[in-house]
């Protein structure tokens, strides 16, 4: 068993509605979370443990930089560390980020559309 403590701030959307962000996150690593305020009781396997305590600690810090997750984004970060548990997510989320009219934000969903929007920023002409 594992203890992991997570931001106050926003800690509604980082747990969904009824928990299901939660949810999401037990069947994606085979792990049984459970929640009790600010701490989150983690049950299961070794290397399953590190990814969802790296995971949950790496939302907890977006949580404090003020990013407001969304059901999509923490499945988009359970895709992201299940394929790469080295991922920053930080860098993913805040720098990955455009921003094309005043009431939508456009996320990259992989870390190659990451690297596509990365690519728009730096350079005048784009081809892909």
């Amino acid at each position: 068993m594992r203890k992991v403590t997570v931001s106050e701030n926003g800690i509604e959307s980082l747990f969904g509605n009824l928990d299901e962000n939660l949810r999401a996150i037990e069947r994606s690593f085979g792990v049984t979370i459970s929640a009790r305020g600010t701490e989150v009781h983690l049950e299961g396997d070794a290397a399953a443990l590190d990814r969802v305590s790296d995971l949950l600690a790496q939302l907890s810090r977006l949580l404090d930089k003020g990013f407001r997750l969304r059901r999509e984004d923490v499945e988009t970060a359970v895709r992201l560390i299940r394929e790469e548990p080295s991922t920053r997510l930080e860098d993913f989320f805040l720098h990955g980020r455009i921003r094309p009219t005043r009431h939508r934000t456009v996320t990259p969903k992989t870390s190659r559309q990451g690297a596509y929007v990365d690519a728009i920023r730096e350079a005048d002409m784009v081809l892909a």
